[in-house]
């Protein structure tokens, strides 16, 4: 309860001097909005100040039963958002992802396909338990979300157009000027070393030999919080959509902007809370059972996209074109790790 009351003193007065948020934050929300959540529940904080600080740090998105059951009373948490994906429904959404190896490579594609096969009496018992596993083809390794699809702050079409021009013009700019130490030179390597359970979700966790996903992520910070496109430093005072529209500093404010502080890949959620018990062992053991086998495999990271996420969690058939019923239109644009000058509009 102490701790919980500290590191919420912390977010609070962080909030109130208006420091960047989005970014130095992230990690320290993700660590203690479980334990937030619960004592709101509980009535062992005062639900307003924890309330304001969960939506502030979620970039203004609602707070949803998921996020007010991340209590001592679940095991594993549902996500709605989950069942409607897995009954094969594409609800609407509106995000910006920036991503890498997406579409996800044939060599992973046929790994994961492989695991799940090896493993199927555990994978049954995980889907009988509400289990949902991504389809190989949604895999992809988050860099950083500019505008996660649960943000509701920016609502309007001007806004969310302005939003990510600035952000495809500003990566532009850093990746054909591939100055030293912001932007890798070629493609490189990543290792999915092993898959984990939380609370919420299985990942794979990645390693990163060379250093660059650091490399992009500080770029991609850098960008957020020095560019004169963000700002304002380089404008007359009207934002990007013209006279009377937001500059991007506030466009940015509202987005929930947030660089996630692992390296990974989600592969499952739960469609319903799982209470401790009988079940949720038999879900852990399943789950451990499965990881158990997994090998790990070496992809190459050559180009970053950034993605209009139409679909929550990426639900995108990147790979392909609208008219074979793909999603290829949503890549914003490509940036390929290369010669300079190499990046491609949509």
């Amino acid at each position: 309860m102490q701790r919980a009351r500290k590191l919420l003193s912390q977010v609070v007065s962080h909030v109130v001097r208006g420091g960047t948020v989005w970014t130095e934050l992230d990690e320290l929300f993700n660590k203690t909005s479980a334990i937030l959540a619960d004592l709101c529940c509980r009535n062992q904080l005062c639900s307003q100040r924890a309330l304001l600080a969960c939506l502030l740090l979620s970039g203004g998105k609602k707070l949803t039963c998921s996020l007010i059951t991340m209590s001592g009373s679940a095991a594993f948490l549902g996500d709605s958002t989950v069942v409607r994906l897995a009954a094969g429904d594409r609800p609407i959404s509106w995000g910006l992802n920036m991503n890498l190896v997406s579409p996800p490579p044939a060599q992973l594609c046929d790994a994961y396909r492989a695991l799940l096969e090896t493993s199927s009496a555990e994978a049954r018992v995980l889907f009988d338990a509400g289990a949902y596993f991504y389809p190989d083809w949604s895999l992809h390794l988050t860099l950083a979300s500019p505008a996660p699809f649960t943000n509701t702050m920016l609502a309007d079409d001007v806004s969310r157009d302005a939003y990510a021009d600035i952000w495809a013009r500003a990566l532009r700019g850093v990746a054909e000027g591939r100055k030293a130490g912001e932007w890798p030179v070629g493609p490189f390597p990543l290792v999915i070393e092993r898959l984990v359970l939380d609370k919420a979700a299985a990942i794979m966790l990645y390693s990163d030999p060379t250093g660059a996903v650091t490399q992009l992520r500080d770029s991609i910070k850098r960008i957020a919080a020095e560019h004169p496109l963000f700002t304002g430093a380089a404008g007359s005072g009207a934002g990007p959509g013209g006279a009377g529209t937001p500059s991007g500093g506030e466009l940015l404010a509202r987005s929930g902007f947030k660089v996630p502080g692992i390296i990974h890949s989600t592969v499952m959620r739960f469609k319903h809370d799982i209470a401790p018990g009988q079940e949720a062992d038999a879900v852990r053991a399943a789950f451990d059972a499965l990881a158990a086998r997994w090998v790990p495999i070496t992809v190459q990271a050559d180009a970053m996209l950034l993605v209009h996420e139409r679909v929550p969690y990426m639900h995108l058939h990147l790979e392909k074109p609208s008219a074979d019923g793909g999603d290829s239109a949503c890549i914003q644009q490509a940036f390929p790790f290369g010669a300079a000058g190499s990046s491609a509009e949509r």
